[in-house]
């Protein structure tokens, strides 16, 4: 049963979140308009543009393509979802458990801490509405370029219908240390000047959370809304 369901959740994710999605792609600051999410959150943070160890070099982002290296991702998250503890009251029919799973992970609702670890952890994967791909050569510029992204997506704002934000940083593979403070970086400033209800999953090979071991390292960007559940469930799909 939870592998048909990872299965979908991999179907789910192929369809989607192989296309950057145009919100998160950079544009010229002349057609920003004054009141939007990137103007207001255009400016490099604090957090970012004063941090000692930003100059630090890191390794080449490598030559393959996003596309590539997402699709890494996704043959890894069926494993990582099935491997979760989940705790769900038995059904006699197999296709009404997979939907009672699809509904709790597409609405944020369970029933106790298990669900709830389920909930926290595979819900901002199945609501994915873009990923890109950061290349800097040096940890100051992959900072620069996914708060570029992240400050571009305007999903992620206030009162704007939520979703995530995959930025994938492959050049940090053998560094778990500088990875883990750039994303505390990311993170304080992320809350203060673009939505203080987001949240940040930091996912590396080298993690200490087994569902954080992605194979290619990668901020998670997201923001929860009641939103996400009207444009359909999994269990809808079935």
């Amino acid at each position: 049963m939870l592998r048909s369901f990872a299965s979908l959740a991999l179907l789910l994710l192929s369809a989607d979140a192989l296309r950057p999605h145009p919100a998160t792609r950079l544009r010229p600051v002349a057609t920003r308009s004054p009141i939007t999410l990137r103007a207001l959150a255009s400016a490099l943070p604090l957090e970012l543009s004063e941090a000692t160890w930003a100059a630090s070099p890191t390794e080449s982002a490598g030559s393959e393509a996003a596309e590539a290296l997402m699709q890494r991702v996704l043959e890894w998250l069926p494993d990582m979802l099935v491997g979760l503890e989940i705790a769900c009251a038995p059904m006699d029919d197999e296709e009404a458990s997979a939907e009672d799973l699809c509904e709790k992970l597409t609405t944020g609702e369970g029933d106790d801490e298990d669900d709830m670890e389920f909930v926290t952890i595979g819900r901002p994967w199945l609501h994915t509405s873009a990923f890109q791909l950061a290349t800097g050569s040096t940890l100051s510029a992959v900072g620069e370029e996914v708060w570029g992204h992240v400050s571009s997506s305007d999903f992620l704002a206030p009162g704007a219908g939520g979703g995530g934000l995959l930025v994938l940083v492959p050049q940090l593979a053998s560094d778990v240390s500088l990875f883990q403070q750039l994303g505390g970086a990311l993170e304080a400033a992320a809350k203060r000047e673009i939505n203080g209800e987001l949240m940040l999953q930091a996912c590396h090979p080298e993690a200490a959370m087994p569902a954080q071991r992605c194979p290619v390292p990668l901020y998670q960007f997201f923001v929860d809304s009641e939103e996400l559940n009207a444009g359909g469930s999994m269990a809808d799909m079935m």
